[in-house]
């Protein structure tokens, strides 16, 4: 029975030796497990904001995109307006240069100055000539 019991302390000691060493092993595991999952969402939180900042640059590229739209739009209008100008330069060899350009604006505005106080002439003179138009048959009527 002697022998049995030994064989039994022993097998109970090697046990014992063989839990604890899974034991510290698993404990080993659970903090790597710990580091690895509080490496995990740092990295996650991370990936959150970098997304976050590639979404905000496709969003600006989105709007430079349109808002180039829109100048090429107007430059194209302008390029359409400049190819007004090819009778004059092509057939009658007329270049404008700068300061006609900016002569011929200001002659243009005076132009538009000048056209609207003749304008409100001939409309004051045509309705002061109404009006005495209108004086006189109501005088008129007033007579007979």
């Amino acid at each position: 029975m002697k022998k049995e019991y030994d064989v039994m302390k022993i097998s109970y000691q090697t046990s014992k030796e063989a839990y604890e060493a899974v034991k510290s092993q698993m404990k080993r595991i659970q903090a790597r497990l710990a580091q690895y999952s509080e490496t995990s969402k740092i990295l996650e939180n991370k990936y959150k904001i970098k997304q976050q900042v590639v979404n905000k640059y496709i969003d600006e590229a989105a709007e430079l995109k349109c808002k180039m739209a829109e100048l090429e739009q107007e430059n194209n209008k302008l390029h359409s307006y400049h190819a007004s100008s090819y009778i004059p330069e092509h057939i009658f060899n007329i270049k404008p240069r700068d300061n006609d350009l900016k002569r011929s604006r200001k002659e243009l505005v005076q132009n538009i100055i000048r056209f609207h106080h003749r304008l409100r002439k001939f409309i004051h003179s045509m309705m002061t000539k109404r009006w005495q138009k209108l004086s006189t048959w109501l005088i008129n009527c007033q007579i007979t």
